[in-house]
């Protein structure tokens, strides 16, 4: 009990001194540790999880950050609404690129979006339609080996 509060410790010092990766290496074994103490994990879960928050702000591809962060805590509003913000930012990204007719870029931009924010039915399906398009598959145009 007294080593997974000094890990949960010490992924709180490392999360506050802006080392999500020292905050996970911590969490994860006092993960294994304390089991059957709730509270202390749900504690390290969002410490490590809005610590990937933190260092998500202002990246120019906050996708992977935020996507770790809700591997760690994927129910903490916190890191809910940052990870609905930006998806909100890679839909826009693909819009914008679809509307310039770069089904590829399209494609990068809507599946990020998705991973961020799974519940986006339609960009699930934009992206399908312009994965298909960029195959050259839309509309019968099939590729057929000779």
């Amino acid at each position: 009990a007294e080593r997974s509060a000094s890990l949960a410790d010490q992924a709180a010092t490392s999360a506050a001194a802006g080392d999500c990766e020292g905050a996970q290496s911590a969490a994860s074994l006092g993960a294994v540790i304390a089991r059957g103490r709730r509270e202390l994990a749900e504690a390290t879960r969002t410490t490590v999880a809005r610590c990937f928050v933190a260092a998500a702000v202002g990246v120019s591809d906050a996708g992977p950050l935020l996507e770790r962060a809700l591997y760690w805590h994927g129910r903490d509003t916190e890191v809910v609404a940052a990870a609905i913000a930006y998806a909100d930012v890679l839909e826009a990204a693909g819009d914008v690129s679809a509307r310039a007719g770069d089904d590829e870029a399209a494609f990068e931009a809507w599946p990020a979006a998705l991973r961020l924010d799974p519940k986006r039915a339609w960009v699930r399906k934009r992206a399908e339609e312009a994965r298909t398009r960029s195959l050259s598959l839309e509309q019968g145009r099939v590729k057929v080996a000779p």
